[in-house]
């Protein structure tokens, strides 16, 4: 049977508490939290592993939190209504042993997104976001990388090097 055994911050004390049974401490924890807002409940057993309350909502999360770098790092695991306790403190291990070896999650989930990007993607997002642009100027911007960069544009954003564009910069005619 899984067992979480919760420490719980309270404006005045931290309360340990040990309930047998993921159900029954999961459900214990009160959403939304009374105060309005949002209250961690830490695992006593996996340090940095814990599930936060929301204080607006009926949402809890299960989630990890360390330091790496000199920076306090939260991701976010899943919700306790799709994830069991065991496959939570499963993802928990791994992603705490990657923070303790220094690696940043938050740094490796962006480069990872950005492995998918590629410069045709960037080029309509940063578009889209600039509304601002008139039509021409928009125009323009598509047309130049057409011209110059059409051989990159399916190419994933990650796989353009400083090297690469300086490279192509040098080859354009002045």
């Amino acid at each position: 049977m899984d067992v979480l055994r919760i420490k719980q911050n309270t404006p005045k004390a931290t309360v340990w508490v040990g309930v047998s049974g993921s159900k029954t401490a999961i459900n214990a924890m009160r959403a939304p939290d009374p105060s309005g807002k949002q209250r961690l409940h830490w695992d006593i057993d996996l340090r940095g592993f814990g599930v936060l309350v929301s204080g607006t909502t009926n949402a809890k999360t299960f989630i990890v939190q360390r330091e790496v770098a000199g920076k306090t790092r939260r991701m976010t695991i899943g919700p306790v209504n799709v994830l069991d306790l065991d496959a939570a403190r499963t993802k928990a291990i791994a992603l705490l042993a990657d923070m303790h070896a220094g690696v940043d999650p938050k740094v490796k989930q962006r480069a990872a997104k950005a492995a998918g990007l590629t410069l045709q993607a960037v080029l309509d997002d940063y578009l889209k976001a600039r509304k601002a642009l008139r039509p021409t100027t928009a125009d323009d911007y598509r047309g130049t990388c057409a011209r110059y960069l059409s051989g990159w544009l399916e190419r994933p954003i990650a796989d353009i090097t400083p090297d690469l564009v300086e490279k192509r910069h040098e080859r354009i005619p002045s």
